[in-house]
């Protein structure tokens, strides 16, 4: 694991927020030069269920990964360690 303290964590947490906060302009932007004013409140509300269901999987997705922690030689999650 590449994060050994709170800091680096922090850090990390940090970075990955500032490179994700444009995604969603970004998208939104991309759809309007795309599609006509007619289209796009479809294309825009597609979009945003898109967002929601994804976002409700990543949930699931790390509640099984949670699971796995000390299996077939994975290591525990820093939650685990006291962090």
């Amino acid at each position: 694991m590449f994060i050994s303290n709170k800091g680096g964590y922090l850090t990390t947490r940090l970075l990955l927020g500032l490179m994700e906060s444009g995604y969603i302009p970004g998208g939104l932007y991309v759809l309007s030069t795309w599609y006509t004013k007619k289209e796009l409140a479809l294309r825009t509300a597609l979009y945003f269920v898109g967002n929601m269901l994804a976002s409700a999987t990543t949930g699931l997705i790390a509640f099984g990964i949670l699971r796995l922690a000390g299996r077939n030689g994975l290591a525990y999650s820093l939650i685990w360690h006291g962090f």
